[in-house]
């Protein structure tokens, strides 16, 4: 899934990352993003979890 125009992406232009947020992440909070602070804290914990895929689908 390309990161759409409309969103922003807090300055982590990692789209592996953003896979994960839109499928898991997002999820698991029920919210969206809505500061590149809490867009680094994301991006970290993802990296902490070892950079896991998105499932597919």
């Amino acid at each position: 899934m390309p990161i759409a125009q409309r969103d922003r992406t807090f300055g982590v232009n990692d789209k592996q990352f953003w896979d994960w947020w839109h499928r898991v992440g997002k999820e698991q909070t029920g919210q969206d993003i809505g500061s590149r602070q809490e867009a680094e804290e994301a991006y970290q914990e993802w990296v902490d979890l070892g950079k896991p895929s998105a499932p597919k689908g």
